[in-house]
């Protein structure tokens, strides 16, 4: 069947099928970096407790 032939109905599921898809990979990806981020900020903080062991302020 060919796109042509398609009702009004099955254009809208695809359509909305299209705009949901992305939007998930929209959250995904945020997430994604969101976590990234974090990590990120925690090894730089385990990094500069381990040059400075001085100033280290983390609870033991």
């Amino acid at each position: 069947m060919s796109t042509s032939q398609w009702s009004l109905t099955e254009s809208l599921m695809l359509a909305f099928n299209v705009v949901v898809i992305g939007l998930i990979i929209w959250a995904l990806r945020r997430r994604i970096r969101t976590k990234l981020n974090e990590v990120e900020a925690r090894q730089n903080q385990s990094l500069m407790r381990q040059k400075n062991p001085d100033d280290d302020t983390s609870e033991q």
